[in-house]
């Protein structure tokens, strides 16, 4: 199934942890596009992704050394092949993968489909184009089962590999397009956080601790820690994370 031009998929790899919008941009390779069949695109962004793990840098874990990119292959397969099947393809753009040090993002033109939110990406579904969503699931080695099971099994291997959970973006902070970032960072126990701080602080006060654990406060469903079905944890964690592009860096008590 070949497509239109600007129907593809846009990589770009960068050093650091963020875009360097002025002078030398921090680009590790000249971006490119993936172009032609779907089903080829999301094979070859899934190859492409094994190239930069294969490249990583390696890091000591235990007695072992390991590529410093922890990241599920399954969990980005998993993204990618969404932002294919679900992208908005009445808008001339392409989907941008974009690889940082710390993370990739996955932006798929089009807002949400149908009643799709960040909170019920879990557990609802939709399908914006399902006859390509069934055509894929026809090949022998489709990327996708067609059973609704994918974004809660990308969130399960992220926890199994100590990550963070993969952060939706809402439409208020992307009305135009889906966000979907992957943390290439471990999963940190909350208590070895605020010890950390205490150390060097002596104090620290409820919203402070919120704020260096990720921890949100209580979202409107009620929902009082990550996970199903609440997945508002973005709020505090990207602020924190990235104030340059999501905010001051401060959070409320």
């Amino acid at each position: 199934m070949a497509l239109a031009s600007k129907s593809g998929i846009k990589v770009s790899r960068y050093y650091g942890r963020n875009q360097i919008a002025s002078g030398t941009p921090n680009l590790v390779e000249k971006p490119f596009t993936i172009e032609g069949p779907v089903l080829n695109q999301i094979t070859q962004a899934v190859d492409y992704f094994r190239s930069v793990v294969k490249q990583s840098p390696p890091k000591l874990v235990g007695s072992t050394f390991r590529p410093s990119i922890s990241i599920p292959e399954w969990a980005f397969q998993e993204a990618i092949t969404n932002a294919v099947i679900h992208r908005n393809y009445a808008v001339e753009d392409d989907i941008h993968v974009r690889f940082f040090d710390d993370r990739i993002e996955i932006e798929s033109p089009g807002t949400y489909p149908g009643h799709m939110t960040p909170e019920n990406v879990r557990s609802d579904r939709y399908a914006r184009n399902p006859l390509l969503l069934r055509a894929l699931n026809k090949f022998s080695a489709s990327p996708n089962l067609d059973i609704g099971e994918g974004v809660d099994r990308m969130f399960q291997v992220m926890k199994e590999s100590d990550l963070y959970e993969p952060i939706f973006i809402p439409a208020i902070i992307r009305p135009n397009s889906v966000l979907v970032i992957l943390l290439n960072q471990q999963r940190v126990m909350a208590w070895d956080t605020v010890s950390n701080y205490l150390e060097k602080e002596y104090v620290i006060s409820n919203g402070k601790a919120r704020e260096i654990t990720l921890v949100p406060k209580p979202c409107l469903s009620g929902a009082e820690t990550f996970g199903p079905p609440c997945s508002c944890h973005w709020r505090v964690m990207l602020p924190s994370l990235y104030p340059n592009t999501f905010g001051n860096g401060s959070a409320a008590s």
